[in-house]
């Protein structure tokens, strides 16, 4: 049976979505509306549903890193500098490939335990087909940087977390992945989680000299593609023009 905060939510999705062409304005923002209509009407997923996400089996997380060492390698410093700013909040970061697959995280000992029962974990897959709308999936979809703030979230199971992301793109525009920090409880009032847009403006840029780095192909780990990208001395990511979008309180 759904807690009366998880069937609240669901009532607010459904009606949303069902209503919509009724309602003169949707009350939440454009991108979290069309997240919540396609997780509903394309994807059929149940927003009532308290399943945590997919979790790869250890072979083929295994091949997934193995087709993203150089990328993971490049991006490193940048994980673990995100992290160190937002440990204290009690934030993890994970990052993904570009199909959503968390590749690589970084995670305080105190809260490992019950992040990894949240999902937020190595091996934890984060599409919009199956999960719903959530930090990383909106970043696939949107491919630009986004708070999704606790019951933004399509899927009942999450409507605790919120989850700031950003997309890594090579210099050709070519997404990589996404660079997500994540909150397991945080405060109701979304403006505690606009410090991380903050932090995606002030990433630094590329340099000219490029590297060599394999992504992961559109779909699946089964082909790699060969990308181009430029790091500085201290590597970081391509980030396109931050955006934060969340729900209306």
């Amino acid at each position: 049976m759904l807690a009366a905060n998880s069937r609240e939510h669901v009532d607010c999705v459904s009606r949303v979505v069902r209503n919509a062409e009724r309602l003169p304005q949707a009350p939440v923002p454009s991108l979290i509306f069309d997240s919540w209509r396609r997780s509903m009407e394309q994807h059929h997923l149940d927003p009532g549903s308290l399943q945590g996400p997919r979790i790869l089996t250890e072979p083929l997380l295994k091949e997934c890193r193995e087709r993203a060492e150089l990328f993971m390698r490049i991006a490193s410093e940048q994980v673990s500098q995100l992290h160190h700013r937002v440990r204290h909040a009690d934030y993890c970061v994970m990052l993904t490939d570009a199909q959503g697959q968390t590749i690589d995280h970084r995670v305080d000992a105190a809260i490992r335990s019950d992040c990894r029962k949240a999902g937020l974990y190595l091996g934890t897959c984060w599409s919009e087909a199956e999960e719903g709308t959530c930090g990383v999936a909106t970043v696939l979809t949107s491919q630009a940087a986004v708070t999704v703030h606790k019951r933004d979230h399509f899927r009942a199971a999450f409507i605790n977390l919120t989850c700031s992301a950003a997309p890594i793109f090579d210099p050709q525009g070519n997404l990589l992945g996404v660079m997500d920090a994540s909150a397991l409880q945080s405060p109701d009032d979304r403006r505690a989680s606009t410090w991380c847009a903050r932090w995606w403006r002030r990433a630094p840029r590329p340099s000219k000299t490029p590297s060599s780095c394999t992504a992961p192909p559109a779909t699946g780990c089964s082909r790699p593609t060969a990308h181009r990208v430029m790091w500085t001395a201290n590597p970081t990511c391509c980030w396109p023009g931050t955006r934060t979008v969340a729900c209306k309180p």
